[in-house]
């Protein structure tokens, strides 16, 4: 099973203790991405309120759990990339008047939006595509260098990984994640925690992220 994304929890349950009931899932739910950190995932996402509306727009589309043969398909996610990563980027305070609001892609592409929103704004397009939700995850991360939290896609097609970051136009290898230190990961199926960050934050972390090099 495959699958990634970010948000931030809003919920009065320790974080620590959610990801620490679902540690014994890891065998049925672990997403093999070869760059990601093992740890077990859960398909509770109550602690996520955020992740759910920006995924509102998919409801009723089925949850897909292998990918469809794409012709061209580097050339399409790089020119996807590059579309969605044009959007303006702005801060959900200023445009949505509510903070860490996650807004749905069609509010993202009205009025722009956060790191994040560009990860989710991806996720729709690239599922439009035929990728499967189990090839997608959006990670939330630590940027090690900066100390900034952030948010960038993770796709698998075939045996290669991708990294989408709005901070670049150009489609990032998986050794990018070396870059980060992960909260979590999800996506449509499940959410798991990243092991590299030992504190993790009681609500769904808020992002911000930078505008396309």
């Amino acid at each position: 099973m495959k699958g990634h994304v970010y948000l931030i929890l809003e919920h009065t349950t320790p974080m620590r203790a959610v990801i620490n009931s679902f540690a014994l899932l890891g065998t049925a739910f672990a997403f093999a991405v070869p760059f990601a950190d093992a740890g077990g995932a859960s398909t509770d996402f109550k602690p996520f309120p955020g992740w759910k509306h920006a995924i509102a727009e998919m409801r009723g589309k089925p949850v897909r759990r292998h990918s469809h043969r794409i012709a061209r398909f580097e050339t399409k996610l790089a020119q996807f990339n590059a579309a969605v990563n044009a959007v303006d980027y702005v801060n959900d305070d200023y445009v949505y008047d509510e903070h860490n609001y996650w807004p749905t892609p069609s509010q993202f592409y009205r009025w722009g939006g956060e790191c994040r929103d560009y990860a989710v704004a991806k996720y729709y397009r690239l599922y439009a595509l035929g990728l499967a939700d189990a090839d997608m995850e959006v990670a939330v991360v630590r940027i090690k260098k900066t100390g900034e939290d952030h948010a960038v896609l993770l796709v698998r097609y075939g045996a290669k990984t991708y990294v989408l970051d709005n901070r670049f136009n150009r489609i990032q290898p998986p050794e990018r994640m070396d870059d980060f230190a992960v909260y979590y990961y999800i996506n449509r199926i499940a959410w798991r925690a990243g092991a590299s960050v030992s504190a993790t934050p009681e609500r769904e972390r808020e992002v911000h992220g930078h505008t396309a090099n």
